[in-house]
């Protein structure tokens, strides 16, 4: 699937697209609203003033590196997601939701989003200190009224008391109009047949809400150092980090997607191996010169090729992402069949003449 497909389904009404694809993708500007994108590989993708709003973003969605600047990511799930290095300048997260698994941008704090879980209870926690803290030293510094007699004991615990209730009173105050206000309930969904809300309302009512949408970014950031200003992608090493680190030899990280059985290879073991730079195949060459191994060797790198010809082709040379290495394997499965069809076709009709 590529960017038009993806857009294409969404106009059509399709919300899940869990586990999708797409390093690199460039979807500046576009709308997907209320998406379901948990598991999803969208690393290095430019989404520089899309509409995410409402999206479901957990479960490890790679957004790593990417370029989410001015995108809309108010009200989504982020719970474990993966923004390591993503350029997040002026992103908009009032009432995302986050927690203590959500790998923001190395220097980004999140501001405007929605904690939950144990990171929620340790903020819940150092409001609550930090409130007491501040009563106390209140009313340790709290100097007497004055008075034009000498106050006896009873009169001293009223004037206490007529100062506490002072000092809480102007804590609730400040409570009001310093602490989060709670979102109102919505419910969105990721189609028709689901009914559940993308981000967990208990989170939000754990948290309350937010009025800013601001990033506090430091002055080098490390999307500021490892993207140049004219998104040179070129530029971003590869690692096993990502689900992209093709051509790295054995440090290469195979995705499951990639695992399986490859026509083209086992169909035409001695072209393939060269478009895949599989240099081990020379020596199928070799071999095939040499009488009586001719058709062991060709049965045995046949049999290779297909069975771990994807996992060698990944490794031997860099792909731009996996749907391109997926294409290019099916051409090689096409043309495998078309050859083998013609031969078998050929042979049967001088053996019938």
């Amino acid at each position: 699937m590529d960017g038009d497909q993806l857009k294409s389904q969404y106009k059509t009404g399709v919300r899940n697209f869990q586990g999708l694809e797409l390093p690199g993708i460039n979807l500046a500007w576009v709308e997907l609203r209320d998406v379901d994108l948990r598991g999803a590989d969208l690393s290095h993708a430019k989404l520089s003033g899309a509409d995410l709003s409402g999206s479901n973003l957990s479960q490890q969605t790679n957004l790593a590196f990417a370029d989410l600047s001015r995108a809309s990511l108010r009200n989504t799930n982020l719970k474990g997601t993966r923004l390591e290095g993503a350029n997040l300048e002026d992103a908009s997260l009032e009432g995302a939701v986050y927690d203590e698994t959500t790998q923001f941008p190395r220097g980004f704090k999140p501001r405007g989003g929605i904690p939950s879980g144990s990171l929620a209870q340790a903020n819940d926690q150092s409001i609550n200190d930090q409130t007491n803290q501040s009563l106390n030293s209140e009313l340790l510094s709290a100097e007497p009224s004055p008075r034009d007699e000498e106050p006896e004991a009873l009169d001293q615990k009223e004037q206490a008391a007529v100062e506490t209730a002072a000092l809480y009173e102007d804590l609730a105050q400040y409570s009001a109009q310093t602490l989060p206000k709670p979102l109102p309930d919505r419910s969105r969904l990721v189609n028709p047949d689901q009914s559940t809300s993308l981000v967990d309302e208990g989170d939000r009512a754990n948290g309350g809400g937010a009025s800013t949408s601001q990033l506090a970014s430091p002055a080098v950031s490390d999307w500021q150092i490892t993207h140049p200003p004219d998104w040179m992608l070129a530029a971003v090493p590869q690692t096993d980090l990502f689900s992209n680190s093709s051509g790295q030899g054995k440090a290469s990280h195979v995705p499951a997607g990639i695992k399986g059985w490859n026509w083209g290879a086992f169909l035409l073991p001695h072209f393939w191996f060269m478009s895949n730079q599989v240099w081990g195949g020379i020596l199928l060459w070799l071999l095939s010169l040499v009488p009586g191994w001719n058709a062991v060797a060709v049965l045995v790198y046949a049999i290779a090729f297909g069975k771990k010809g994807n996992e060698w082709a990944w490794r031997a040379r860099p792909w731009d992402s996996q749907a391109a290495f997926k294409k290019h394997q099916q051409i090689w499965a096409i043309a495998g069949f078309v050859v083998w069809g013609l031969i078998i076709a050929l042979a049967i009709f001088f053996f019938q003449r």
